[in-house]
């Protein structure tokens, strides 16, 4: 290979690695647990009815007929690939009701990637039916401005959850956050 096109390559990737890092020293952290959310009981899940309780983030709370409460929480993707907030706290098995927000103009989606998966693999996967199952749980996109509301069990297995959009190109940008379970 001729000595300037090994300097041109390698300057390239210099000034990559350069904006990569740059677009990431801006990024806000933000952390929402369940006592910053509404409480909602297990037999409640199915039902729009919940209560003003708020649960502490590291404990399952049993209600007197043994249901187990939850939390309603907001996800939001904006068009600058980020979710808003970045990292979320639950307890392991905790009843969820999430509504993601597509806030931009560009579909987003919403992921959970299970524990043993890893998010490269998912994002490699050609095939929908190998790739949906290295995932717990999924909104499909939606385009700008639409919303969702799904109901799910929080992971069992206490751990650090990777969540992803897995619109093509977003993820690799930044567009992902973290899910802590204890």
């Amino acid at each position: 290979m001729r000595p300037w096109l090994i300097a041109i390559t390698l300057l390239g990737t210099a000034v990559a690695a350069a904006l990569v890092l740059a677009s990431c020293a801006g990024t806000e952290e933000t952390t929402i647990t369940a006592a910053e959310t509404t409480s909602l009981t297990q037999s409640e899940a199915g039902s729009d009815s919940t209560t003003s309780t708020p649960t502490a983030v590291d404990e399952t709370t049993s209600t007197a007929d043994g249901s187990t409460e939850g939390q309603s929480l907001s996800v939001t993707a904006t068009d600058d690939l980020r979710f808003k907030p970045d990292a979320i706290e639950m307890s392991p098995g905790q009843q969820v009701e999430l509504t993601f927000r597509n806030a931009g103009s560009v579909q987003h989606s919403l992921a959970i990637i299970k524990a043993d998966s890893e998010l490269e693999h998912v994002l490699a996967e050609t095939d929908e039916v190998h790739r949906d199952e290295e995932l717990f749980f999924e909104i499909h996109p939606l385009d700008g401005g639409a919303e969702a509301t799904e109901t799910f069990a929080a992971p069992s297995e206490p751990g650090t959850y990777v969540i992803a959009c897995l619109v093509t190109g977003h993820a690799d940008a930044g567009m992902v956050a973290t899910l802590t379970v204890r």
